[in-house]
């Protein structure tokens, strides 16, 4: 993970993958902030998704003493943080209401036409596992 505009482009692209929602175009001008929480404040369960290992969802987590990240500059104190520190696991969360207002991909190639549902969590909790790689 590196700490260029590039890198939290695609950090905030991989998140939306995790959750299957790769429909929404983020680009310099349209990101949208998220939350980190580390050390875990409290055991919680998790399961790995399987579009990457090191990547879980949180069947249980809290948002409290979370850290905005809203800015580049916020994205780069991120990393650092990881890179210094080498936390084990990592709670990330996203409300997925303000992606929702994101613009979405117009592309014709683009088969993923599912929309955030009533069934999707307003926020949701990813864990990243080994952040110290």
């Amino acid at each position: 993970m590196t700490s260029t505009t590039e890198g939290y482009i695609e950090f905030l692209h991989a998140l939306l993958a995790t959750h299957n929602h790769n429909i929404y175009k983020i680009n310099k001008k349209k990101t949208y902030n998220f939350k980190y929480l580390y050390p875990p404040s409290k055991p919680y369960s998790t399961f790995f998704l399987p579009c990457s290992p090191k990547l879980t969802r949180c069947t249980t987590c809290s948002q409290k003493d979370a850290i905005d990240v809203d800015t580049l500059t916020d994205f780069k104190s991120f990393v650092e943080k990881l890179r210094s520190e080498k936390p084990a696991k990592v709670k990330v969360f996203v409300d997925m209401n303000v992606v929702a207002k994101l613009p979405r991909q117009t592309s014709s190639g683009d088969n993923n036409t599912s929309d955030h549902s009533e069934s999707d969590a307003e926020v949701v909790c990813i864990c990243l596992q080994d952040c110290a790689e």
